[in-house]
């Protein structure tokens, strides 16, 4: 039996800040903040009511993996909590601004589920220092150690006490 699923909580699955132009198309990242799930098919996106065709859609599972529609309708995915999809539209870039999304999937346990959500293209920014996460495992020996000597690097501070 399908779960509904509340609009606004289904906009928790899109990660703010994402939609961005590539040399690939446009992208943008989903990541599941609420429930372990399995996604049995993607039917549908949309960015400002134009539907972009199945076949020019590319999800990126990490790792190196990259699936099309068409292989996740016929096997499905696991989407674990905190796991990330980026999904990749070979389209024309899109202009500068707000923009809405809209995506059509269908999922175990909950069915077939419809987010849909406002993004935006944003100017060129300077590069922001970022802390070093991992898609894999953010609580992995390794990704840890990486965090902390990136604190010790930017803090000039040599940790003494907490490794």
């Amino acid at each position: 039996m399908a779960f509904p699923i509340p609009s606004i909580l289904l906009k928790q699955l899109y990660t703010f800040g994402s939609l961005h132009n590539t040399p690939e198309g446009t992208a943008f990242q989903l990541k599941n903040r609420l429930s372990d799930a399995t996604v049995t098919g993607l039917h549908r996106v949309a960015f400002d009511g134009n539907e972009v065709p199945l076949d020019q859609i590319k999800i990126d599972l990490g790792g190196g993996e990259v699936l099309t529609p068409a292989e996740i309708n016929g096997n499905g995915v696991d989407f674990p909590l905190r796991r990330t999809l980026d999904i990749i539209c070979a389209i024309e870039p899109l202009a500068e601004g707000k923009h809405n999304i809209e995506v059509g999937f269908t999922t175990e346990p909950f069915g077939k589920l419809k987010l849909k959500v406002d993004g935006a293209i944003a100017k060129e920014r300077a590069p922001v220092t970022k802390i070093p996460r991992s898609r894999e495992d953010d609580y992995s020996p390794e990704i840890i150690a990486e965090r902390q000597r990136f604190v010790e690097e930017y803090t000039g501070v040599e940790f003494e006490h907490i490794k």
